[in-house]
């Protein structure tokens, strides 16, 4: 079985950090994958491509307008048609859109569609239009995919109906990052916490910014580093200057060694105000690091509801700070609860399985309306 995946990426995050994981366990299953990267013209190689590249995984730089364009549409059927793809696995809006502008009748491949979430637009923009978008083309496509249960309300769930399916997202159950390295950033004795993402305002990082200002006033040994780039680094740096927390907060900018970061931590935090299924979360619990996670339906849903090592919050900064005090009481061991929680439920195996299985039925669909026909 081929399985063209497409995306249009932005960086390396959550959803690219999935793909990458995906395509790795679909080639153990011996599966036959490419990713279609698209990019505008003029793009040089993305953050994606180069982790594609570096672990073997053949990917086509895929450069077009910004705007979707029918033309392009109907370019990458042709090419996945002539390379012999069953399947055509999409990741973001643009992939949708493209191929929800063909006819189902016209594209004689299944396409399916991973919904890694929505960022909540609070005005009229480029990014609500492509959101609109998506939502219009997402029941025009033979399967959507929700990677948790808390984001049917974000699709047009009524209008999908049966082929809607859940999967959660999976990683490798062994990490893969270099050698043991503490950041410099913090010493002996310090209350470390640890928070990754893209530097946006969905992260939320502003807020984790000022429990850290109030966390101090108890624990004045505590220190933040956030890893990451985005639009709101001038932002979140501004703040932490205003709040003289420049020996207490660290924006080092992205980081290729995860790793690194969860073992050189006391407490990971996820204080986001949305997420499709949290990634970093996942690298966490396999880390076996103690968590302080936002009270969105995401987080409730990925993290173990039996252990103290994992704590969710309604975004209060007194609580926040509250959960942060209690965790830091525990003992330092790295809780193995956690560890365990997440090989039995999100490794990119199990992730792979589920979606070979979603593969298959989708094929023995087409199989069965071309029957149908002739």
């Amino acid at each position: 079985m081929k399985v063209t995946h497409i995306i249009d990426s932005g960086g390396y995050y959550g959803a690219e950090v999935m793909l990458v994981h995906l395509c790795q366990a679909q080639q153990k299953a011996g599966l036959q994958v490419e990713v279609i990267s698209i990019g505008t013209r003029g793009n040089y190689k993305k953050p994606l491509e180069e982790k594609l590249e570096a672990y073997g995984i053949p990917y086509l730089p895929w450069r077009m307008l910004a705007l979707p364009d029918i033309r392009e549409s109907f370019k990458i059927l042709k090419y996945c048609r002539n390379g012999g793809t069953d399947v055509i696995h999409s990741h973001g809006y643009k992939g949708n859109i493209l191929l929800g502008l063909i006819p189902k009748r016209w594209r004689k491949i299944p396409v399916i569609t991973t919904v890694h979430g929505y960022i909540h637009q609070k005005q009229f923009n480029k990014m609500f239009i492509n959101q609109w978008l998506d939502r219009f083309y997402l029941p025009k496509l033979d399967a959507v995919v929700l990677v948790s249960e808390g984001m049917r309300h974000q699709v047009p769930h009524g209008k999908i109906g049966k082929k809607l399916h859940v999967i959660p997202n999976g990683i490798p159950d062994a990490s893969n990052g270099e050698a043991y390295e503490p950041i410099s950033f913090f010493k002996r004795g310090d209350y470390k916490i640890t928070a990754i993402g893209r530097l946006s305002l969905e992260k939320n990082f502003q807020f984790l910014i000022s429990v850290l200002k109030k966390l101090l006033v108890h624990l004045p040994q505590s220190k933040l580093v956030i890893y990451g780039d985005g639009s709101e680094r001038d932002n979140l740096q501004n703040l932490i200057n205003q709040l003289n927390l420049k020996d207490h907060v660290f924006l080092p900018g992205y980081t290729n060694n995860t790793t690194q970061a969860y073992r050189n931590t006391d407490v990971f935090v996820n204080c986001s105000l949305t997420e499709g299924m949290p990634i970093t979360i996942l690298e966490a619990l396999r880390e076996g690091c103690a968590i302080v996670a936002s009270s969105i339906p995401a987080n409730r849903e990925v993290l173990p509801k039996n252990t103290q090592y994992a704590v969710i919050s309604e975004l209060i900064e007194d609580q926040f700070v509250t959960a942060l005090i209690k965790l830091k009481e525990l003992p330092r061991e790295k809780s193995q609860t956690l560890k365990l929680f997440f090989k039995d439920h999100y490794t990119s195996k199990t992730c792979a399985e589920r979606y070979i299985s979603l593969y298959t039925e989708e094929m023995l669909s087409l199989e069965r309306d071309k029957n149908e026909v002739a």
